[in-house]
């Protein structure tokens, strides 16, 4: 009957959702939930990342100050990460955060969110108006809205790799984040479209109730990252993986403590896990500055095989990085100063092209978790796999450049090019 039917529909619906699946345990609502830990942080890199544009736009901020200090922001990024990670690694709440209750992640991304979301929704408030105060207001904002969501990000990738160990499990919950990422994206470029046409004091208070519930979203996935509190047991998580059975020795569920430690782990300094992937540096002749201090911390790398691994990591994420810091304010000075649209039609216009590109992204990431997350990685001992998902990455990354370059520096300016 047809009532029947709809129950076996409604079963299976719930099944999928909430029923666990794969070596974590988790269910797809709860995979869910630890991909919208993404979502505010999107939110706030969107309100920041524009910062610049809206105090040189609308402001009147001075060019070269403005200019000098994101670059300066921009170079130090980095190194911020290397020394949230350092931290975070060697557990520096832990008095705080006891881990054996809250874990290595979760706590930073409780403290850290609220960090971020709170710099993220006063930076389009400065106190004056004055050049001084107005370039200090925007530096030190967007610095404590990067550290404290790089803090966030940091937390969640570790954690992904210590919740979900097996690559098939972590493609379906990269596909997850991806919907997540666009999402907070979306909600971060309201404010910027708006004031970018009108940056009255009016909206300007307005955004600020606006951007810090909406950058706290993401605390809801604090219970989750509480699973993330000990290190993986690759033979014990591989056992249980086989046996599709959740893996106790990765995340430490069901309550149980973790085993008490006389000191946090070495996890080494920022300068020798950068000899790790460039171990070459040491190894001259004459040892440059960088040699030595890693030789004065007991790791030379004279007779050493680099760490490839490390150094293809390092490489896409460079390239992330640079593309991503560039391109969008490379469209929306196409947009404004090419096309020569402003207010208004420029706002429609960018709205536009964010949609047509959101949609197809969609479309992409569906076929793309499908593709990339059958078949059993641990049948794989050659990983051939992983290396056509690589190629197929750093493949794409280049195409993607070269067509952006194309139709932004050679093709005739036009809307349906942008969209394009």
């Amino acid at each position: 009957s047809s009532a029947t039917q709809v129950m076996t529909c409604r079963h299976r619906l719930w099944s999928s959702l909430f029923e666990p699946h794969g070596p974590s345990g988790h269910s797809l609502f709860r995979k869910m939930r630890f991909a919208m830990s993404l979502f505010s942080l999107f939110h706030i890199f969107a309100v920041v990342g524009s910062a610049k544009d809206v105090y040189l736009e609308k402001f009147g901020a001075d060019a070269t100050a403005i200019g000098l200090l994101f670059s300066l922001i921009s170079f130090w990024s980095p190194f911020t990460e290397f020394l949230v990670g350092q931290l975070q690694d060697r557990r520096m709440l832990a008095r705080c955060f006891p881990p054996a209750r809250w874990g290595r992640r979760a706590p930073w991304l409780l403290t850290h969110c609220i960090l971020a979301a709170g710099a993220a929704s006063v930076v389009y408030v400065p106190p004056s108006n004055e050049h001084g105060p107005l370039e200090a207001w925007f530096v030190v904002m967007v610095m404590l809205a990067y550290w404290g969501a790089a803090s966030c990000v940091i937390a969640f990738e570790a954690a992904r790799q210590e919740i979900y160990p097996f690559k098939e499990e972590r493609i379906v919950v990269e596909g997850l984040c991806k919907y997540s990422c666009m999402m907070g994206g979306g909600f971060g470029a309201l404010p910027v479209l708006v004031l970018m046409a009108d940056a009255s004091i009016r909206n300007r208070l307005g955004f600020l109730f606006y951007i810090l519930p909406v950058g706290l979203v993401s605390l809801q996935a604090v219970p989750i990252f509480r699973e993330a509190r000990c290190s993986p047991s690759v033979s014990v998580t591989k056992d249980a993986a086989i046996q599709n059975t959740p893996s106790t020795a990765t995340h430490c569920q069901g309550g149980e403590e973790e085993p008490p430690q006389e000191e946090a782990p070495d996890v080494g300094s920022v300068f020798q896990v950068l000899q790790e992937a460039l171990p070459g540096i040491s190894s001259q002749a004459k040892p440059s500055w960088f040699g030595r201090l890693c030789a004065r911390r007991g790791q030379d790398g004279a007779g050493k095989l680099p760490n490839t691994a490390m150094r293809h990591l390092m490489a896409v994420k460079l390239w992330h990085g640079a593309y991503g810091a560039s391109i969008a304010s490379t469209l929306l000075y196409y947009v404004t100063y090419v096309l020569g649209l402003g207010g208004w039609e420029r706002m429609k216009v960018i709205v536009g092209a964010g949609l047509t590109a959101g949609v197809t992204e969609v479309l992409l990431n569906i076929v793309y978790m499908r593709a990339f997350s059958s078949g059993d990685g641990r049948q794989d001992l050659t990983g051939r796999a992983d290396r056509r998902l690589l190629s197929y990455v750093v493949a794409s990354r280049i195409f993607n450049a070269l067509a952006t370059f194309c139709i932004i520096g050679l093709a005739e300016p036009s809307v349906p090019m942008l969209f394009l």
